[in-house]
């Protein structure tokens, strides 16, 4: 154990000043902001959108679909969930898989992130929905023809 001889002041809600004896230091500090489902906004939903529209897949297993992506960084991972979460949806996530990367010739680490309950599924399209053709294309085959045999 130590003591703290110093003064520390607050610089903003992400930064602190400390001083021990004659050494100045700034701390950047960083803290996860979990929002409410009344907080996420439409930009939010639009951001989520064009992540899922750039870096998902969606794909049908046996009639079981699986909207997933794989991805370097593992902020980037449990953000998602977190946001996802808040949806209403159930996200399963999958932290620091290591595989190996032939075009590198090393070990990388990545991590996934991944939906596949079929109410989940429908949720993300009514909450969040794609502007991606293949993903709209395959959800509406996961879906099936509407009442009155036309497809929506």
């Amino acid at each position: 154990m130590f003591a703290f001889i110093g003064t520390v002041r607050k610089v903003s809600d992400f930064a602190i000043f400390v001083k021990i004896c004659s050494r100045r230091i700034y701390l950047s500090l960083t803290k996860r902001i979990v929002p409410s489902k009344d907080q996420i906004s439409k930009e939010m939903k639009a951001c989520i959108r064009g992540i899922i529209d750039n870096d998902f897949y969606f794909v049908l297993n046996k009639k079981t679909p699986e909207l997933g992506a794989w991805f370097a960084s593992k902020n980037l991972v449990i953000d998602l969930y977190y946001c996802l979460s808040i949806l209403g949806l159930n996200p399963k996530i999958t932290l620091d898989n290591k595989y190996y990367n032939s075009s590198a010739k090393k070990e990388l680490i990545r991590h996934r992130i991944r939906i596949w309950r079929k109410n989940d599924i429908k949720t993300w399209f009514e909450e969040i929905g794609t502007n991606n053709p293949k993903i709209y294309k395959r959800y509406l085959k996961f879906i099936g023809p509407s009442p009155g045999g036309v497809e929506t």
